[in-house]
């Protein structure tokens, strides 16, 4: 029997789990660095330093208009802030702001769920799942030690991912984990639904992962109450349709503008079984593998445990899901290492929560003379667990000093900030481009660069954080790598090629209207100064500023190239290509599925007059009627024409007007179902306002059927199941298929690696993932000495691809067919190369072998 509680206790309990939770606050809090945490600096480090620039602009100018959703100019050539990222952290922050000065409001509000998740854990184990204060405590200590491991940094969930910027990803499992609890206690109460879709809904408005491991985790209600699966669904169907209502107004438009995306889907296995169980949570497993030898041995713990069946069978349930999710996420386009943490979190809190079970089933059992010798003793393991966990967490104090330090505690900033002034120069002016350099880390960040619109006046720069919602992402990070010596490369399927071009790095700054780059290593530093298109204007300490001397783009420009229309399907693939290549003094591209007409006419001299533009509007004068007129800043859906004309997107991405009158006018709103959301998210919740009022004096529920525990042959079944699914989609991911190619080409076993990349190569999802699979294939059929299988895999590399791995393979080719004495095939490729990457890396090398490849390149017509 549980330990009774008499009324004159209550009060006391109360203020001890306040105490307790509070306390829980403050640990995290101490781990954090108060005194930095507090004071008045811009905050750097990881992802945080660039989301500071998009916090500002979100809390001073977007959210006061009453936008949940705005254009940002700012980076990328223009970006749709929080189209596709969530803004509820951001609100937070944006109201903190309105009582504290910003940067303390947006330190508080990006760590604000870190802070929070222990303290709830317990307080919602306390009040809402009516859990003893032994279990609530050791479900809390559980969370925390998943707060504090230090195993990894970007996966999401604990505080040094907190650190490095993904703070969207902790709010979503804070209320993604009070929505488990709403929906366990909840049903199937008359008002528990409300709570329930309400809680989804600020889930989904704070990341998308906590969203899809909380929906999906909902279908454990029908197998825990599968007697009573009307009731289930009903309260399924009530909860999610107004989760679904309450977010259509930012959802909907999300939903249907989708494609305009790079999807993040990069895949990243386990190093070894310390990611699977990080050291800190050592103790909180031994303390579930305990609890479960026990239960199995001590009916009278049994007992106590069955009361808290569902909860602890719900919490296993949410975790198999996330775990199906990170096996399955490379199949469906997402990010893998998203998924993984919610399988910490939900095993540890089941760990933590048997483990408190089991002390208050002690407590219980023994007499009551004893329990304060019991506690003692149980006080003693306890101790040395938060001692030993405090100790562990060594990286997230220094991080968080180094991060709330601020920017004016970096000493190269303070370099840097000297020659900012001759960079400045408003929000609509042409772009500034910065060179990825990885020592850029001493200026808090190497994404510090990324919020320099806040000390420019609000001139714009071309890169920013969240690349997969920017059109314009993948040309951008190729400018990047020709004016950088260790480019970073961001994008899984539009990996850069080569670095350091000064010729292009002209071009693509002409097209993309930037005039200016930042630069830092020695090597670029080179490459400008021996560059006569580029001209130093200010240097202080490692940093240096050039400007393009002929800079000659316009935000608004006629096409004067020949016009290519091209079919909208796989457009981005093809535009990459076409940046990258010669193309691009070549043609124009125009995409699109329906036909249109446009002036074939020479288009006229200074056709363009009175441009103004704003955040949400762009207009101007023309005489050019029925020319392709090119502004050059991010197509999206949300920008809707005006004026008579058709609206369509060229080039790179770019807006692309053909007015059919004197006045353009363009306006940034949204979309007709976008306006269809926003109504229904009105309706939805003025409903739950009206549900809630009338619901919320309703009789206490029926709890019988939550403490009814049904048949356990289903469950079992999809315990064996859902693993057994989980270890197939493993071992057939092509990421896995990948991985072992190299396992065996690490070990000399050539042919059994050549045939795992071959797998691969049919298997990926993406032309630039399998474009590398099938390139390491030839390669390695190249090692083994199978040349002619190596030489049909470059060429079906070289005629059905056109990324990263397409120089190589030319180079490649060309060798190994004049190996094969096939001089045919050898010039053609060495001519290719050579025209089409005149300034490679593999290119270079083929004429520094001119000795061997002069008859190739002399036959083929090519200057050397």
């Amino acid at each position: 029997m549980p330990i009774k509680v008499g009324n004159t206790c209550r009060y006391w309990l109360f203020l001890l789990d306040t105490a307790v939770t509070l306390l829980l606050m403050a640990a995290v809090c101490g781990v954090l660095q108060p005194r930095w945490l507090l004071a008045d600096s811009i905050p750097t480090g990881g992802d945080t330093a660039s989301h500071y620039l998009y916090a500002s602009i979100y809390a001073r100018e977007i959210l006061p208009s009453g936008h949940i959703t705005g254009w940002m100019p700012e980076v990328f050539g223009g970006y749709p802030l929080f189209s596709y990222y969530f803004p509820l952290p951001f609100i937070v922050i944006a109201l903190l702001a309105k009582v504290l000065a910003f940067p303390i409001a947006f330190k508080l509000g990006y760590c604000a769920a870190a802070i929070a998740l222990p303290g709830v854990v317990y307080l919602a184990g306390r009040r809402w799942l009516n859990l003893p204060p032994a279990a609530a405590l050791g479900g809390a200590l559980a969370s925390l030690a998943f707060m504090l491991h230090e195993q990894n940094a970007i996966w999401g969930g604990n505080l040094l991912s907190v650190l490095a910027g993904e703070f969207a990803y902790s709010y979503g499992m804070l209320l993604a984990f009070l929505t488990l609890v709403a929906w366990v206690r909840g049903f199937p109460g008359r008002s528990g639904w409300l709570y329930g879709g309400l809680l989804e809904a600020l889930t989904g408005f704070s990341h998308a992962i906590a969203l899809l491991v909380t929906g999906f985790s909902s279908l454990g209600l029908l197998v825990l109450y599968r007697r009573h699966a009307g009731q289930v669904l009903r309260f399924g169907l009530l909860s999610h349709g107004l989760a679904f209502f309450l977010l259509a107004g930012w959802l909907w438009p999300l939903l249907e503008m989708r494609g305009y995306t790079i999807p993040n889907d990069f895949f990243q296995d386990m190093d070894g079984w310390r990611d699977a169980l990080p050291k800190s949570l050592w103790p909180v497993a031994a303390t579930g593998g305990l609890s479960l030898a026990v239960w199995l041995l001590w009916p009278f713990y049994r007992a106590q445990t069955r009361r808290h069946a569902v909860l602890l069978q719900y919490c296993v349930g949410t975790a198999l899901v996330a775990m199906l999710g990170w096996f399955a996420a490379d199949r469906l386009g997402l990010p893998n290492i998203r998924f993984y943490p919610y399988v910490l979190f939900m095993l540890s809190l089941v760990c933590g929560w048997l483990g408190g079970l089991l002390a208050q089933s002690l407590l219980a059992f023994v007499p009551r003379w004893t329990r304060p010798c019991l506690c003692l003793a149980l006080l003693l393991p306890t101790s040395v667990f938060l001692g030993d966990l405090f100790q562990q967490a060594r990286m997230a104090p220094q991080w968080a000093q180094w991060n709330h330090s601020g920017l004016q505690a970096k000493p190269r900033w303070h370099e840097l900030v000297a020659i900012l002034p001759f960079a400045q120069n408003g929000p609509f002016a042409p772009r500034l481009l910065f060179e990825h350099d990885p020592a850029n880390a001493d200026l808090g960040s190497t994404r510090t660069l990324e919020s320099l619109p806040l000390f420019l006046a609000g001139r714009p720069v071309l890169e920013g954080l969240f690349m997969e919602s920017a059109l314009l992402a993948p040309v951008i990070y190729q400018l990047q790598a020709e004016v950088s010596d260790a480019p970073s490369s961001p994008l899984v399927r539009f990996p850069a090629r080569g670095k350091l071009n000064a010729a292009m790095a002209q071009k693509h700054m002409e097209l993309l209207h930037a005039d200016q780059v930042l630069v830092r290593s020695e090597a670029a530093k080179r490459l400008l100064n021996s560059a006569p298109a580029y001209a130093k204007i200010a240097e202080n300490g490692p940093f240096a500023l050039y400007r393009l001397t002929g800079f000659s783009s316009r935000f608004v420009e006629l096409v004067r190239q020949p016009i290519r229309i091209e079919p909208v399907d796989d457009w981005l693939i093809r535009a990459v290509s076409w940046f990258a290549g010669p193309g691009i003094d070549e043609y124009w591209p125009i995409y699109s599925d329906a036909p249109f007409a446009f002036s074939s006419r020479d288009p006229p001299q200074n056709a363009i007059r009175a441009l103004a533009l704003d955040r949400r509007r762009v207009s101007f004068d023309t005489t050019a009627i029925g020319t392709p007129h090119v502004i050059k800043m991010a197509y999206h859906p949300r920008w809707q024409l005006r004026t008579a004309g058709r609206l369509l997107f060229s080039g790179p991405g770019f807006l692309t007007v053909i007015p059919q009158e004197s006045r353009v006018v363009l306006e940034y709103g949204t979309t007709p179902l976008g306006y269809a959301g926003a109504i229904a998210s009105g309706l939805a919740l003025l409903w739950l306002c009206v549900m809630w009022y009338f619901n919320i004096a309703s009789p206490p529920q029926n709890t019988a059927v939550l403490t009814n525990t049904p048949d356990c042959g289903l469950k079992v079944a999809l315990l064996i199941v859902l693993p057994a699914g989980c270890l197939w989609l493993y071992l057939t991911s092509p990421e896995i298929l990948y991985r072992r190619g190299w396992q065996a080409m690490g070990k000399k076993r050539l042919t059994e690696a050549a045939a795992f990349f071959d797998q691969a190569a049919a298997q990926r999802r993406t032309p630039a993932a399998r474009e590398e699979a099938l390139f390491w294939s030839a390669r390695v059929y190249e090692m083994a000495g199978e040349l002619p299988l190596s030489l049909a895999e470059y060429a079906e590399l070289i005629q059905r691809y056109d990324g990263y791995w397409l120089p190589e393979s030319l180079y490649r080719y060309a060798l190994l067919s004049r190996r094969q004495n096939d001089p045919h095939h050898a010039q053609q490729a060495a001519c290719r190369l050579v025209r089409q990457f005149p300034t490679d890396r593999w290119t270079r090398k083929l004429l520094d072998e001119a000795s061997v490849m002069s008859e190739l390149l002399c036959q083929a017509g090519v200057n050397h």
